[in-house]
């Protein structure tokens, strides 16, 4: 399948398709080594949630088979009420990440569903790239605190606890964060940006899995530099390459 970018489902497996596909849609990426993902079941049972559609696990998992290293993205369409996967390169990864905060709340009308603010997170994502930043926080408009970000859970440790927003506030069902659960307790909790650069803090997404923020970059120009754990990233990455 080296030059096809884009399979369509059509009932019972994936086929080659050349659709002109366009407007909104919920997605659901994953990185693959040699046709394996690690916890392939979920990302598709997030996206068969999401989308209100019976995914087959097995025909994802024959579809990507010949995939050695890539990041392929479920697609349906909502206006068609489609489904694709789109076969697409590895993007670059990254083990720090730098985070802008911006001074609006966020934007999303639809958080717990992924794809479905795609071109609101991809404006805010871009000015984070343009003050420096890896990705931008996203702030409860609510309580005005941090929750996640663009592209990925956020996470801090108190000590030994590992920390993270409300889940009433609206975020996202990670993967990444529910493959944690197996190995460290998480509890919720609130936390301004100020307070949040105390603690160790961490981003996570399937791409790049856990990785450290460095630097919190706030809109009046304060950078704040948060403390880092290597020693328990390092665990808990290697647990998730499981």
């Amino acid at each position: 399948m080296d030059d096809i970018d884009l399979l369509v489902f059509d009932g019972t497996s994936f086929v080659p398709s050349d659709d002109e596909v366009s407007g909104r849609v919920i997605i659901d990426s994953f990185p693959v080594t040699f046709g394996h993902v690690a916890r392939l079941d979920l990302h598709v049972a997030r996206f068969a949630r999401a989308c209100g559609r019976t995914i087959s696990l097995s025909c994802v998992q024959e579809a990507i088979a010949d995939v050695s290293y890539g990041f392929p993205r479920l697609e349906f369409h909502v206006d068609t009420h489609t489904v694709y996967l789109r076969l697409r390169s590895m993007p670059p990864r990254r083990s720090t990440t730098t985070l802008w905060v911006p001074q609006d709340y966020d934007p999303r009308e639809r958080p717990e569903i992924k794809g479905w603010d795609l071109d609101a997170l991809a404006v805010l994502h871009a000015h984070a790239r343009a003050h420096g930043c890896d990705d931008a926080l996203l702030l409860d408009a609510t309580t005005r605190l941090p929750k996640e970000t663009c592209y990925g859970v956020l996470a801090w440790w108190q000590d030994d606890q590992m920390c993270v927003a409300p889940r009433q506030w609206g975020v996202l069902d990670s993967v990444t964060l529910r493959r944690t659960m197996q190995l460290v307790d998480v509890t919720e909790c609130e936390v301004s940006v100020e307070q949040l650069a105390q603690y160790p803090v961490w981003v996570g997404n399937a791409l790049h899995s856990w990785t450290a923020v460095t630097e919190i970059v706030c809109s009046d120009g304060r950078r704040l530099a948060p403390p880092t754990n290597p020693d328990r990233l390092a665990q808990v990455r290697e647990f998730l390459l499981g």
